[in-house]
C-alpha cells in the first residue's frame, strides 16, 4: 500500500484562469469517494492524499496522478495543477521541511541579521517553533512569502 500527497497550486482569483477557492472547496468537498483525504492550509493551500495498492511508488504515482486527473474531470476543476507529488509507503508521515534563520535568509537573499529584522514585519511567517538556537519556521510559508514579496516588488516597479 502506498500514500501519494498531491500539493496543488493555490487557487488564484476570479481575474485568473483558475476558479476562486470557495468554489474549488465545495467543489472538492462534494466529490469526497474520489480521495483518501483533503486538506485544505489556513493559507489556501490544498493537498489530496490518495492510497493506491501498487508494486512500487512509481506505479503508485501513476494510479494516484490517474484518480487525481478523474477527479479534475468529475468536479470541473481542470485548471488545478499539482506542483508537488510525493509517494510514501503508507502508513509513514513525510516531514515537514523546517528551517532556521540561515535557510531562511539564504532563500530570501538577504543576511541572517535582515531577516532578523524582518521577522517583526507584517506578512512574514510566523516560526512554528522558537528553540533556544533561533525560529524555526516551515519552508512552504518561507517560499510562500517569497512570492508574495516579489510579485508585490514587481508590481510595484512600474516597468
Amino acid at each position: 500500500m502506498w500514500l501519494t500527497v498531491i500539493d496543488v497550486e493555490r487557487p488564484r482569483s476570479a481575474r485568473s484562469k483558475n476558479p476562486v477557492f470557495e468554489v474549488v472547496r465545495e467543489r472538492l468537498l462534494g466529490a469526497g469517494e474520489k480521495y483518501d483525504l483533503v486538506s485544505f492550509g489556513d493559507k489556501g493551500d490544498i493537498t489530496l492524499y490518495f492510497k493506491t495498492n501498487a508494486d512500487d511508488a512509481a506505479s503508485a504515482t501513476v494510479l494516484a496522478l490517474g484518480r487525481f486527473q478523474e477527479l479534475l474531470t468529475a468536479t470541473s476543476l481542470p485548471a488545478l495543477t499539482p506542483y508537488a507529488v510525493h509517494t510514501y509507503p503508507a502508513g509513514t508521515r513525510p516531514a515537514p521541511k523546517l528551517m532556521g534563520t540561515k535557510e531562511v535568509a539564504d532563500i530570501l537573499d538577504k543576511t541572517k541579521a535582515r531577516v532578523s529584522q524582518l521577522k517583526n514585519s507584517a506578512g512574514f511567517p510566523r516560526p512554528v517553533a522558537d528553540l533556544h538556537m533561533g525560529p524555526v519556521y516551515l519552508e512552504a510559508d518561507v517560499l510562500e512569502y517569497r512570492e508574495a514579496r516579489d510579485s508585490t516588488t514587481s508590481r510595484g516597479s512600474g516597468g
